[in-house]
């Protein structure tokens, strides 16, 4: 059940909405008095700190998805795939979001002979074929379905959807950075660079200067030579080390003026950039390296994700995206004199769309928001977005701001925006419509 408030109405409407609509799934309600089994799993749950509600939200998804099919003790398999639900609510709190078919396997057995189930006397193969697509269509279906479940056979992971749809998502969103062409060094420059910071001038810990293995070197020498580089390892294996060398060659190579640190949280950034300030400053005579200078000045500025990219709680996204100032048509916030990551390509893309004010005919019961959909005047394509809203008391109706392609950026042109489910009409006007000179604020 999500809870939400948009312009048409309140968070209790929307409650009672979809309540609605779940009581039309079937009108038979969760049994009030669950049977030995479901309390004895009941009470598992509670002990895996996932509690009462994630339990019955469980059932209610299994009764939502098989309507009139609640008969736990005629259906042993109806056990099974409620715990696979309830370990995939758990994995999801432990930081992971799927499992294998093995661990749930090894889990299941061990559940089964802590609460001795009845009807669970079963062989694992029984249990591999409830929770398969074939027996389990209901629920299971494959990469790209529908249903609640996703079953990955290929690497035998199950996930709920959303986090499949998520792994996917950004699994693309990497391949397609990794593919994206970048300025190949010069191989005279790079190993310059890489003796200068390796052999002259190389991070010294206690007092030892810093020596690569030959696994450590061909990561530092291919992320010279790639847009993405994907660095894991176990404790001690030199990651910390490999960061520092991978800042100093790119900050020489002039593929790195401006780095910036982010981690997930603000304790993770803290440590890191305190780990990486030390191993800059062990570095001798480091007031003569003006690009280590440099670096570390930038280090010393590390956050956490959402500040970097600017997540707002009340919107629940992110400020900063592929939208880069100068393509929404905002020069006053790009200083083009400067060299900065991003340059040539903000330069090619050029202006694809533009910040306009809008005046907007809109319902009498409701006002926009903020992210609202923008279309042409006869409604049939698509042009832009509102980024906020709201009412006008001097022009007695709406007025909004958002993003248009620019041809429909022109003062005076008409367009369409979606309220309500409902096409309102809206002009494109001045940036400051009441006083847009500010004379009035002038002459008080």
């Amino acid at each position: 059940m999500t809870f939400r408030w948009d312009p048409s109405g309140s968070a209790r409407l929307a409650f009672f909405e979809e309540r609605k609509i779940a009581a039309s799934v079937s009108q038979e309600p969760i049994p009030d008095n669950l049977n030995a089994n479901l309390l004895l799993i009941q009470q598992w749950a509670i002990n895996e700190d996932l509690g009462s509600g994630l339990f019955f939200r469980a059932l209610e998804l299994i009764r939502s998805m098989k309507p009139g099919e609640m008969e736990f003790n005629q259906k042993p398999d109806l056990y099974v795939v409620l715990i696979l639900v309830l370990l995939l609510e758990k994995e999801e709190q432990d930081g992971r979001i799927c499992i294998s078919q093995n661990d749930f396997l090894d889990s299941f057995i061990e559940i089964q002979c802590l609460l001795q189930l009845d009807p669970l006397n079963r062989s694992k193969n029984d249990f591999c074929d409830f929770i398969s697509i074939s027996r389990a269509d209901w629920l299971i279906g494959p990469p790209g379905s529908k249903l609640p479940l996703i079953l990955d056979s290929k690497t035998g992971l199950y996930y709920f959807r959303k986090s499949w749809q998520l792994e996917d998502s950004t699994k693309s969103l990497i391949l397609k950075k990794a593919n994206v062409p970048i300025q190949v060094p010069d191989e005279n420059l790079l190993f310059q660079a890489l003796e200068d910071i390796l052999l002259r001038h190389p991070v010294r810990f206690k007092e030892k200067a810093l020596s690569l293995n030959p696994e450590q070197f061909l990561a530092l020498f291919s992320a010279a030579h790639s847009s993405l580089l994907l660095l894991s390892g176990g404790p001690g294996t030199g990651k910390t080390a490999i960061t520092v060398c991978l800042l100093r060659l790119l900050k020489r190579l002039g593929l790195a003026n401006q780095p910036m640190l982010a981690a997930p949280t603000g304790r993770a950034a803290k440590r890191m950039s305190e780990s990486i300030s030390a191993s800059l400053k062990s570095i001798r005579n480091l007031e003569s390296l003006d690009a280590d200078r440099e670096l570390l000045e930038n280090i010393e500025t590390s956050q956490t994700l959402h500040r970097l990219l600017g997540f707002h709680p009340g919107l629940g996204q992110f400020q900063a995206h592929e939208y880069a100032p100068l393509e929404a048509d905002l020069p006053r916030f790009v200083d083009m004199s400067k060299d900065f990551n991003g340059k040539m390509q903000m330069e090619k893309i050029g202006i694809r769309s533009k910040c306009v004010t809008f005046l907007i005919d809109g319902p009498v019961d409701a006002d926009p928001w903020g992210r609202e959909a923008l279309y042409t005047e006869d409604g049939t394509e698509r042009v832009g977005r509102l980024t906020s809203g709201g009412y006008s008391v001097v022009f007695e109706k709406s007025i909004g701001m958002g993003y248009v392609k620019p041809s429909y950026a022109i003062e005076g042109t008409k367009l369409k925006v979606k309220i309500q489910n409902a096409l309102w009409d809206a002009v494109v006007t001045s940036d400051s419509p009441y006083d847009p000179k500010n004379e009035k604020l002038r002459n008080g």
